[in-house]
């Protein structure tokens, strides 16, 4: 179980302040193969948490939490957690609150591995 975080390629339109756009990489080994029962979609759901975000100096970190949750055998339902963090240079105060939003997904999956790309933004909301 890993996660990579790495930054997505700019958008086509203006870039928004306090937002980033990353790829989260979910890397997953499982106990068993993967059944894939409705052809070669496999439905996963990924659903991002933030905790309390931090100032250090001028940078704010905030924690993000990724639930993953699939089908595997047909008949279950796996779960996995995942903890990862981003931080925002330049910044002065602490936000309001943080928005997290998938905004595009590609998985492989093959025998026992799972690989979720997750393209997604994190902008900060002002006070």
């Amino acid at each position: 179980m890993s996660v990579l975080v790495s930054p997505a390629g700019l958008a086509t339109t203006a870039l928004t302040a306090n937002q980033l756009s990353i790829t989260a990489s979910f890397r997953e080994k499982l106990n068993r193969n993967i059944c894939i029962c409705s052809g070669s979609n496999i439905p996963v759901t990924v659903s991002y948490t933030y905790g309390q975000p931090s100032l250090v100096g001028s940078t704010v970190f905030v924690p993000v939490t990724a639930t993953i949750v699939f089908p595997n055998n047909c008949n279950n339902v796996q779960r996995f957690i995942e903890n990862f963090d981003v931080s925002f240079q330049g910044q002065t105060a602490l936000p309001a609150s943080v928005n997290i939003n998938s905004v595009g997904r590609i998985v492989h999956a093959a025998g026992k591995c799972l690989l979720i790309n997750d393209s997604i933004t994190i902008a900060l909301v002002a006070a």
